[in-house]
């Protein structure tokens, strides 16, 4: 029987959408500019710390960016070492060939990073090895991204670190190793969410749930590179002081060592020695984790220590709550012995902070803060599990909130009229947040909803007036009545496939709202009325090039038919659909050969996954070419998306793909080359793009097709291609297309 191979989400609409106007959907692509300015977002973010702690920059320092497309472009700081903010210079620039509506910049440069449109994550790499820098980071040991709407860069950091400290007498130390004793991720690739305002890692592009279950930011990527140990080298030996602690700092993602750390100092005498924990260690993204000072001479060649090494706790133990007041001063706290789950005991205001403590460990969160004026912030163990209805109702203070990972309900109007909210950080336990929960939370900027939350509830963020940045994580299925209605300040949302219902008025009056990015291939229910109701005049909704007919054509969706529009694809992406709902592996997939695949596409493939409808080959590079008999004789596939980067399509790269009905040839490509359709028995609509006819080599190249297969080309084109060589063929079949919006 004959295979039938074929790539994603566009042809399928493509094919039934002969008459769409909305082939070309990229925003279009400004020219980057030769110099951008750059600071730190936040206090404890830097390049490496300077005088009394604070964040400076190194002449020379190079950042990747990404202007406003997925062109990569290498800048360079052009200020002075320790200088706080100044300006990037653009000295290499890549080619672009989709738009984005956005700035992302990734400190260090490196040439391999790729953005991925249809995730919206970022591929980096964190070093395992790492060298050291006194009283400080090694420089481009830690990885930070700005993402910004402006020219002006804020730069965020991805990671956490470890400080460790030793002294020792007429000792030197030359290396570090450190490794978590439960074989965690500590280097290697991760991704990293470009739209996410707090830079947490990404899901795991193949959907793997990660190395680390528990994970505080993310999802440490489970396939490809892997590296569970990270070398400090300290170059020819740090000298120690017998007294004074001499402090080695290692950047690490953000994560739950459950079973410790194991470090292994190599001294300038030739000895290693070595020391575990066993407590469980978090290192919180961009913060420091400070360990207990170790004598290197009462250090042995062992993994089991007598004598634990104990870190500075970043989050209350079990039975606490920490909070601050704006008045310096303890809270009162109404409640009754029930109502946290354990019993009040102490409650103290020292040093800044108050520390509520109980007599066994906190459940839930009760109204005993309810309407508090004074309430400045507040962290919750990882031991409660709910948050109850009006748990925070009008507190009016209240700035920063810090949801424990074992939360798993926010309730109704839990923060509701929380005027001064700023930060909320949503444990990745949470599965469903409230009607009402952050309404009118005005000054509350972004927000990152967890992959474990599955529904949104309604007016959850109504009015959020301040909320420009919104990550919806991939486990929703239900948004709302009005769950965004009012977020004015919003002005892109992407909803993931995972969603089958949104709601009636849930982005209604979201007037700043351009840019919707609907990933789910059947189009999600909609409310009853005015569900993007009152955007900006010329919001788009990109939606899988596949769907597009679907969505213009469904219940609720055909009010915004004019504004539906196909999703861009990235250059180094391949979109398909498969007849079974299989993975459909190209020819190079199948021999497993590298070679082979860099060949085929012009780069080497890193992962292909089919999920929700939808698979997507993903490479380490740009797709320049489909080579020869790539996808010959694939029996399942049903649609592909070919990037606007491919310039050559190969002998026979579709041939006998009979289930084939529609494809689209990106305007790019110069040459098609024999038999690349033949014999594809169900291909109707062929939508070339290129004003310049390709050259085809060969005579067979469209034949044996459907009986009634037309062939689009550029309206001005037209005569050219039914006078050009081999195109003569098929003059009867070529017809005139308006490949603008």
């Amino acid at each position: 029987m004959k295979r039938f191979f074929l790539f994603a989400l566009a042809a399928t609409a493509l094919a039934a959408c002969s008459t769409d106007t909305t082939q070309d959907l990229a925003p279009e692509i400004p020219t980057a500019p030769d110099e951008l300015q750059v600071s730190f977002d936040e206090e404890d973010t830097r390049i490496q710390l300077g005088e009394n702690g604070a964040p400076v920059w190194t002449e020379g320092d190079l950042v990747s960016v990404f202007y406003r497309s997925n062109a990569h472009d290498k800048y360079e700081f052009t200020g002075e070492t320790g200088d706080t903010s100044g300006t990037l210079k653009r000295v290499s620039q890549g080619t672009p060939t989709v738009g984005l509506d956005k700035v992302v910049a990734i400190y260090p440069y490196n040439e391999n990073y790729l953005l991925s449109l249809l995730s919206g994550n970022i591929k980096a790499s964190l070093p395992a090895e790492q060298t050291y820098l006194a009283d400080s980071y090694g420089l481009g040991s830690s990885i930070m991204i700005s993402s910004s709407k402006t020219d002006r860069l804020y730069m965020r950091n991805v990671c956490g670190w470890l400080k460790l400290q030793f002294t020792g007498a007429d000792t030197a130390i030359k290396k570090i190793v450190l490794r978590g004793n439960n074989d965690e991720q500590v280097a290697g690739d991760i991704y990293i969410c470009s739209d996410d305002a707090s830079c947490t890692l990404a899901s795991d592009l193949t959907g793997a749930d990660g190395v680390n279950s528990g994970d505080l930011e993310g999802t440490l990527v489970g396939t490809n590179s892997i590296i569970t140990s990270v070398t400090l080298n300290c170059g020819d030996g740090v000298a120690l002081n017998s007294e004074t602690p001499t402090a080695f700092y290692v950047a690490l993602p953000p994560q739950t060592f459950e079973k410790g750390v194991t470090i292994t100092a190599m001294c300038d005498d030739g000895t290693m020695r070595s020391k575990s924990t066993e407590n469980s260690i978090i290192v919180n993204r961009n913060h420091i984790v400070q360990m207990a000072s170790l004598a290197v001479e009462t250090l042995e060649t062992t993994d089991t220590p007598d004598t634990p090494i104990t870190p500075t706790q970043p989050t209350p133990a079990a039975n606490e709550i920490w909070y601050t007041t704006t008045s310096g001063e303890k809270i009162i706290v109404d409640c009754v012995p029930s109502d946290f789950g354990a019993i009040l005991i102490s409650n103290k205001y020292e040093n800044g902070q108050g520390i509520l403590t109980f007599d066994d460990k906190v459940t839930k969160i009760p109204t005993a803060f309810r309407e508090n004026a004074y309430l400045k912030s507040i962290t919750i163990p990882n031991s409660v599990t709910e948050i109850v209805n009006n748990a925070f109702y009008n507190c009016s203070a209240l700035t920063s909130v810090t949801i424990g990972n074992s939360v798993t309900t926010i309730g109704e109007y839990a923060f509701y009229g929380c005027s001064a909210l700023t930060s909320v950080t949503i444990g990745d336990s949470v599965t469903s947040i409230g009607s009402s929960a952050f309404y009118n939370c005005s000054a509350l900027t972004s927000v990152t909803i967890p992959d474990s939350v599955t529904t949104i509830g309604d007016d959850a963020f109504d009015h959020c007036r301040a909320l420009t940045s919104v990550t919806i994580g991939n486990s929703v299925t239900t948004i709302g009545d009005y769950a965004f209605c009012g977020c004015s300040a919003l002005t892109s949302v992407t909803i993931p496939d995972s969603v089958t219902t949104i709601g009636s008025s849930a982005f209604k009056d979201c007037s700043a709202l351009k840019e919707v990015y609907c990933k789910p291939t059947t189009p999600p229910n909609l409310g009853a009325y005015s569900v993007f109701g009152n955007n900006a005049s010329d919001r788009k909704i990109y939606v899988p090039t596949a769907s597009v007919d679907a969505y213009k054509a469904a219940d609720g969706w055909k009010e915004y038919a004019d504004a539906i529009v196909a999703m861009p694809i990235p250059s180094n992406e391949i979109w398909y659909t498969s007849s079974d709902g299989n993975v459909i592996e190209p020819y190079s997939g199948k021999s497993n050969s590298n070679a082979t695949a860099m060949q085929t596409f012009g780069a080497n493939i890193v992962s292909n996954t089919y999920e929700n409808g939808v698979g997507v080959i993903t490479f380490d590079g740009d797709v320049t070419t489909i080579g020869s008999y790539a996808f010959y004789n694939r029996d399942t596939p049903t649609s592909v998306t070919i990037p606007n980067s491919v310039t050559v399509i190969g002998k026979g790269a579709f041939q006998d793909c009979d289930a084939l009905t529609s494809i689209t040839i990106p305007d790019g490509v110069t040459v098609i080359e024999e038999d690349v359709f033949y014999s594809c028995d169900a291909l109707k609509t062929v939508y070339c793009k290129p004003t310049t006819p390709p050259s085809l080599d060969g005579v067979y190249v469209f034949d044996f097709n459907a009986s009634d297969r037309k062939i689009y080309v550029p309206t001005a084109s037209v005569d050219a291609y039914k006078a050009a060589t081999n195109w003569i063929e098929y003059a009867d079949a070529i017809e005139p297309y308006n490949f603008a919006e």
